[in-house]
C-alpha cells in the first residue's frame, strides 16, 4: 500500500490494554493486501466524526497481514481508538515516514534506549535486530519509565532477555504503598543511570533512542562521554503531525518535516535542533 491522503478502512482483530493509559491495537486490511512497513515509520489512524493522528507502529514488520499500533491515550482521537471493539472500523492512511537502520550498528554493540512509550517505535526495531542476533556483538535494551505499572511488554521484555538481549528496567519512582514483598526492587532513577550497567566498549557501540526530548538529550550527551561515536546515535522525534506528506508544517523542525525527513533521524544532523528547547 502506497502512502498517500487516500485513507482505507481497517476493520479491528484485537484491542488489549497494556497498563491505565496505553493499549494496543491489531488492525486488518479487509482486502488481504500484503501490508509493508519498515521499523519506525508510522501510520495516520482516522475516527470518523472525531479526527486523525499519527500512530507509530509497534508491530513485527515480517507480518504482512497486521498493523499492531501501542497507543496512549492523550486526546480525542486516541480516546476514540480506546473505546473501539472488535470488528469495528478505523480508517488508516501510511505507512509514512523514514525507518530505523541497523546496519551502522552490524559487527558493534547495539545500545537500544527506550523511555515510556517510545519502547513502542523501537518494539519492531528490536524484533528486526534479534532476527539478525549473530551480526551485533552484545544487544543491550534500556528501559524506564515513571512507575513499575507502566512498564510495556512485560512478556516480551523476559522472552527479549531468554532470547539473548541484556535488558535492563528502571523506574522514576518507587509505589510505597505497596508491601515490601511486592515493591519494585529493580534499579530507581532516570533511564541514562543504566548505562552505568552495560559492560561494553562503548566506542564500539551504535545507540538507538526514543523517548520525551529532555531524556534523549542528558542521555546522549552520557553516551558521547562515554564514547559513543556521534555519527553512531539515532533517534525518532515525535511532533504534532497532521497531513503526513510535508505539506502542512505542523510538524516542521527548521528544515525538516519530521512527519517525512523523518521522524528517525541520525542524531548528528539534529544535534543542534535538539539542543533547542523551543524545537
Amino acid at each position: 500500500m502506497s502512502s498517500s491522503l487516500i485513507c482505507e478502512f481497517f476493520q479491528v482483530k484485537e484491542i488489549k490494554k497494556e497498563s491505565s493509559d496505553v493499549f494496543s491495537l491489531w488492525l486488518q486490511n479487509p482486502k488481504k493486501k500484503n501490508l509493508n512497513f519498515k521499523a519506525g515509520q508510522f501510520n495516520m489512524l482516522y475516527v470518523p466524526g472525531v479526527g486523525e493522528s499519527a500512530i507509530s507502529i509497534s508491530g513485527d514488520s515480517k507480518n504482512k497481514k497486521i498493523f499492531q499500533h501501542t497507543i496512549r491515550v492523550v486526546g480525542d482521537v486516541t480516546r476514540s481508538l480506546s473505546m473501539l471493539k472488535k470488528n469495528h472500523w478505523v480508517g488508516l492512511r501510511g505507512p509514512f515516514g523514514e525507518s530505523w537502520d541497523l546496519r551502522p550498528a552490524f559487527k558493534k554493540n547495539l545500545i537500544i534506549i527506550a523511555g515510556g512509550i517510545g519502547i513502542a517505535p523501537l518494539r519492531p526495531l528490536i524484533l528486526d535486530a534479534l532476527k539478525v542476533k549473530s551480526r551485533f556483538k552484545k544487544i543491550y535494551l534500556l528501559y524506564g519509565t515513571r512507575e513499575e505499572k507502566d512498564l510495556l511488554f512485560k512478556k516480551d521484555l523476559k522472552l527479549w532477555q531468554k532470547q539473548g538481549i541484556e535488558v535492563l528496567c528502571t523506574v522514576d519512582r518507587v509505589d510505597v504503598v505497596k508491601s515490601a514483598a511486592k515493591r519494585w526492587r529493580g534499579s530507581v532513577g532516570v533511564v541514562s543511570k543504566l548505562l552505568n550497567f552495560v559492560d561494553c566498549d562503548f566506542k564500539e557501540a551504535a545507540a538507538y533512542l526514543c523517548g520525551p526530548d529532555v531524556m534523549m538529550r542528558f542521555t546522549i550527551a552520557d553516551l558521547l562521554k562515554l564514547g559513543v561515536p556521534n555519527e553512531k546515535i539515532f533517534v525518532t522525534l515525535e511532533r504534532h503531525m497532521k497531513c503526513a506528506v510535508k505539506l502542512c508544517g505542523r510538524c516542521q523542525m527548521r528544515e525538516y518535516f519530521l512527519c517525512g525527513h523523518g521522524p528517525v533521524f541520525p542524531y548528528e544532523k539534529v544535534a543542534t535542533h535538539m539542543r533547542n528547547k523551543e524545537l
